[in-house]
């Protein structure tokens, strides 16, 4: 009776055990969590916002809403953004892109047995600033091509100032004399500009210059008072 005991128990065991594995790894990953998980990557956003530096266009992304266990690889520049590297609970800024680029960004699970999992990916393209857009020649025709602020194709100077004015011809504004008064007082704003930022120095060279003037002076003036002559 014993014996008929044990092998019942071992029985048992067999099934049993089993069962309890199985459970517990189709738990680690169920696909109806990458299901709500990319649900609700839906809600995430991304936009860019730009500031100039040295007349260069220099770009930070913002993505937000991000799910709570949830990290970013920008596939672009191959780096892995973590919960630590958020600037708040479910939001990222990445800082100084450059601009004309097409960045990617892979979502992945981190939670607990899910880790790694591919959840989605999102893009986002960066434009190209256009330097002539401030130029004095796209005053008035802001919305032709070679003005535009951003996505303008690239022109020479010379290019890009014979198409502006021909345009404004087209448009019935003025091109040459406008043109020519308003770059007369950019170029005098800038020298003033130039003057006002390194006045100091300006005023030290041109009295150290007068110092030496002065200086060469008197030495040739006392040379020729007692340089006799026997």
């Amino acid at each position: 009776m014993r014996k008929n005991l044990i092998y019942i128990a071992i029985a048992l065991t067999m099934f049993i055990v089993p069962s309890k594995v199985n459970v517990t790894a189709a738990g680690l990953c169920e696909n109806r969590t990458i299901v709500d998980y990319r649900e609700l990557l839906k809600n995430v956003k991304i936009y860019s916002d730009y500031r100039m530096v040295g007349g260069k266009a220099l770009f930070d992304v913002t993505i937000t809403n991000i799910p709570y266990n949830v990290y970013i690889e920008d596939v672009t520049n191959n780096k892995i953004y973590k919960y630590e590297n958020f600037t708040t609970q479910n939001e990222l800024i990445i800082k100084n892109y450059s601009e004309n680029q097409k960045l990617t960004y892979r979502f992945y699970m981190e939670a607990s047995g899910c880790y790694g999992e591919v959840l989605g990916t999102r893009s986002l393209v960066l434009p190209n600033y256009n330097e002539n857009s401030t130029d004095p020649l796209c005053e008035g025709i802001e919305e032709f091509n070679l003005c535009q602020k951003w996505g303008a194709v690239y022109t020479s100077y010379s290019d890009f100032e014979k198409r502006t004015n021909e345009y404004r011809e087209k448009k019935g504004l003025e091109s040459s004399n406008k043109t020519t008064q308003t770059n007369e007082e950019t170029f005098k704003n800038k020298i003033i500009g130039f003057i006002g930022e390194y006045y100091l120095y300006l005023v030290a060279a041109v009295a150290i210059i007068v110092l030496m003037l002065v200086a060469l002076k008197t030495k040739a003036t006392e040379k020729s008072e007692f340089d006799f002559k026997v």
